[in-house]
């Protein structure tokens, strides 16, 4: 899964895969489906879905991925304020 993400942030950001470094790859339970990330006009479950919270480094920026348990990704490039998962 790692490798899948760290692949679309390459070639979304035309960045060299070995400047990718992994600084955050830890399971969570995000407090509802929109995984932390909400997008605007967009419906989520109100249910609390159990996922990953994914940051990644190259140079000096970051790139925050939500991930469910099922696998899917979404990079997320305005989080809640309450970003952080329920556990």
């Amino acid at each position: 899964l790692l490798e899948k993400i760290t692949t679309a942030l390459s070639a979304e950001e035309n960045l060299d895969l070995d400047s990718i470094t992994v600084i955050r790859a830890e399971a969570v339970i995000w407090p509802d489906g929109s995984l932390g990330c909400p997008r605007p006009g967009e419906m989520y479950t109100m249910a609390q879905v159990e996922g990953y919270w994914v940051v990644l480094e190259s140079g000096e920026r970051q790139y925050d991925y939500r991930v469910s348990f099922s696998g899917l990704f979404q990079r997320c490039r305005n989080p809640m304020r309450r970003q952080n998962p329920v556990g």
